[in-house]
């Protein structure tokens, strides 16, 4: 409903527990303002909460292309703004997606034009506690999926797709040695 009241040029998207921080919005219109086939803006992210630290971790170029985003997600929901011309043009997020609606977006978005990465924080992350393994395997499914369907539609063809499931395929494999290492510690404590 949010996005669909919007009157301005720009369209920022926050979720209930995250926070922006000061000069994000002046920064990046600014930012859109500069390069009008700009179609989205972000930037880095901070955890807070159960863990800490700054996403993504890596350097990036100040400008990212769709062939770029679709070896990975760099975008931060909380750090994007978009040209509401332009989300409006994408169709929105996705709502049948339970998961990665904002990866889809951002995918469809950049069909028409870049995304200006800005390296400074722009936003706060909550991190709660407890389960991470679960929705990490759910939105594992979901990106498969995505870009399942991606290959399907001939919009990313076989190697691009092959790259994404063993990438995929590599992190469950971690996560399934991770979790079988602490199984096999509990299983110790339990024994004494």
């Amino acid at each position: 409903m949010g996005v669909e009241a919007s009157r301005g040029e720009f369209v920022s998207f926050l979720d209930d527990d995250d926070r922006f921080l000061a000069g994000k919005l002046e920064r990046q219109v600014a930012s859109l303002d500069r390069d009008p086939a700009a179609v989205l803006a972000c930037g880095r992210v901070r955890e807070f909460g159960a863990r800490r630290g700054v996403w993504p971790a890596a350097p990036l170029p100040s400008r990212l292309t769709r062939v770029q985003l679709l070896a990975g997600n760099e975008v931060a929901t909380s750090t994007a703004m978009v040209r509401r011309a332009a989300l409006g043009a994408s169709g929105g997020f996705d709502e049948a997606l339970r998961v990665a609606e904002d990866y889809a977006l951002w995918l469809r978005l950049l069909r028409d034009g870049h995304a200006l990465f800005d390296d400074a924080v722009l936003a706060e992350y909550r991190v709660h506690g407890g389960n991470i393994s679960g929705p990490e395997l759910e939105m594992m499914a979901a990106v498969e999926g995505l870009f399942r369907s991606l290959h399907a539609r001939g919009e990313v063809d076989d190697a691009c797709l092959r790259r994404r499931v063993r990438a995929i395929n590599s992190r469950r494999a971690a996560l399934a040695s991770r979790w079988s290492e602490k199984a096999r510690w509990t299983w110790r404590s339990l024994l004494g």
